[in-house]
């Protein structure tokens, strides 16, 4: 980001380069395009994102520079983008815009004191300088998610998201937000949402399976607890053989999980879940973990339909060789 974007005439190019040395002895960045950007095809899409990522956009008020083509095309987009705008008048000219018209004008003219000038110039640019900055940040942001087609990846989330809503909330403060930061903040809470409820589908489907599991566990355990008691040492230690058999297929089913994860994320989906049935392994909650993160395009309804249905799936026989390691396959559940 840039602090000034300066908009101005070749014609005022001296008065321009001696405001520019004064902003930056502040320490401040400005956006000045000194000889001319080529007119290629992207000359255009070059200025619009310095007038972008610029906090306040100065205008030179001047004849030519309210003549100027290029110089209306610049105020124009500043405003569609809700900037904080600020005339400053360095040649007294008529036929000003509207848009600069009805704004409060700070002088530099040669008449006027350069230095009482730089300093009304600074005091205004400072006004509520946090939120111009967040201002920025949300403008390039959502610009951004508008041109990715509105993609989820590029939508606010955690501490982003807060602020930006705390935003929305403050209507007296100047510039206000377009309506494209408000979409995009709205955007933002829905897409939160839905991964909030997508998690509470996961905790409940891991919940089902380790309640499940649990029970049957505490059975067997139960089971070689009473064998173990009345002498018979054998089916306590085939109970821990199969505990640790178990906990090894998990681990390789959540291995074999992850490594479908970006090819067949169903697939991924299955072994992750199967890993969880055959034992409550950090291995398979995290292979869960990443399947969900990467099927944040699927709508909850059908992310829990399709759990369901992996849950309830019978294996196919080359599917218990290759990720169960067995001839014949487990009992549908």
């Amino acid at each position: 980001m840039t602090d000034v974007f300066i908009s101005y005439s070749r014609k005022d190019k001296a008065f321009v380069q001696r405001l520019h040395e004064a902003i930056v002895a502040e320490n401040r960045e400005t956006w000045v395009d000194w000889e001319g950007i080529p007119l290629t095809a992207d000359w255009w899409a070059e200025i619009q994102e310095g007038i972008e990522a610029a906090d306040t956009f100065v205008f030179i008020l001047s004849p030519d520079s309210v003549s100027s083509k290029v110089c209306n095309a610049e105020v124009e987009y500043a405003a569609k983008l809700k900037k904080r705008i600020v005339p400053i008048v360095y040649r007294d000219t008529k036929d000003v815009p509207e848009k600069l018209a009805r704004l409060n004008w700070v002088f530099g003219r040669e008449s006027d004191n350069f230095s009482s000038f730089f300093r009304s110039l600074m005091k205004t640019i400072d006004v509520d300088l946090e939120w111009v900055k967040s201002h920025t940040r949300l403008t390039q942001r959502s610009i951004e998610w508008n041109k990715k087609a509105n993609s989820d990846s590029y939508l606010l989330r955690g501490e982003d998201l807060t602020e930006a809503e705390q935003m929305l909330t403050q209507t007296e403060k100047e510039p206000k937000l377009t309506e494209l930061q408000a979409n995009f903040i709205v955007t933002s809470r829905k897409n939160a949402t839905q991964r909030q409820r997508r998690t509470l589908v996961v905790i409940t489907i891991v919940l089902i399976v380790v309640v499940a599991l649990g029970l049957y566990a505490t059975y067997q355990w139960q089971t070689a607890e009473r064998a173990l008691q009345s002498g018979s040492s054998s089916q306590y230690e085939s109970y821990v053989a199969e505990q640790e058999r178990d906990q090894a297929l998990s681990r390789e089913l959540a291995a074999n999980s992850k490594l479908n994860l970006q090819t067949d994320p169903q697939l991924s989906l299955l072994l992750a879940i199967q890993a969880i049935s055959e034992s409550e392994t950090t291995e398979a909650v995290d292979a869960l973990k990443q399947v969900m993160k990467i099927s944040e395009d699927i709508e909850v309804e059908e992310l829990l339909a399709r759990a369901q249905e992996q849950l309830t799936r019978s294996w196919s026989l080359d599917e218990c060789k290759k990720y169960l390691h067995q001839e014949t396959c487990p009992a549908s559940p």
